[in-house]
């Protein structure tokens, strides 16, 4: 329970960065305008044939649909060892995600970068690859990674989670799908999300999984 104030600071230190970036791309500030043309100039020297390919089936494997079906899987081994509350809640962590993501960008409306090295369709503001992704790797560390007792396993599984949503990150800005501001209000949404899911998985998930395992105590 100590975590929850520290969850609920990070989401609203989350929130409001957040309001504030999206903000700029309402009003179209020119703040946003150099801090996105900066960073897709710093990236362009690094164009090659062979890195667009590679991140493009990257970029694949982190779409929201392929994080829905690996929360769905992890959602059904968690069922499956009967620790269905956990179950539940990944489900709607996942699915909410993306629907807030969906949601936003249908009130932003902010279209895409022009300069596409490979074409995409729909609003770009926040990135849906991105909070897909980040919520999946939260999933992973603060859900699944406890059920390892091994540390240093732990800290490994963590590790190649964050850095596979850097490589994520870095595909989708990389292959002008998305302004870097879209990456970085996805992450901002992300935070905001999962700190709402966090409070509800405290006060409703954990004191049931509490109160079942002292049952399974006394029945033993």
């Amino acid at each position: 329970m100590r975590k929850q104030p520290l969850w609920l600071v990070v989401g609203g230190t989350a929130l409001v960065l957040f309001l504030i970036l999206t903000s700029g791309v309402v009003t179209h500030a020119a703040w946003l305008h150099l801090f996105d043309h900066h960073f897709q100039i710093l990236l362009s020297h690094f164009d090659n044939p062979n890195r667009t390919f590679t991140l493009k089936e990257v970029s694949l494997l982190g779409s929201p649909a392929v994080n829905l079906a690996i929360a769905t899987t992890l959602a059904g081994c968690c069922w499956f060892i009967h620790d269905r509350f956990n179950a539940i809640w990944i489900m709607c962590a996942e699915l909410g995600a993306d629907g807030v993501a969906f949601v936003t960008k249908e009130l932003v409306r902010r279209p895409r970068p022009s300069a596409q090295l490979v074409p995409d369709t729909g609003f770009s503001f926040p990135s849906g690859h991105t909070i897909s992704t980040a919520t999946l790797v939260l999933i992973v560390i603060f859900v699944l990674v406890p059920y390892f007792k091994d540390q240093e396993a732990q800290l490994a599984i963590s590790l190649l989670a964050v850095i596979w949503l850097a490589v994520i990150v870095f595909a989708r800005v990389y292959l002008r799908d998305h302004y870097p501001s879209n990456v970085l209000g996805a992450l901002l949404l992300a935070l905001v999300w999962w700190s709402a899911m966090r409070v509800t998985y405290l006060k409703l998930i954990a004191p049931r999984l509490a109160r079942h395992a002292q049952g399974e105590k006394e029945v033993n």
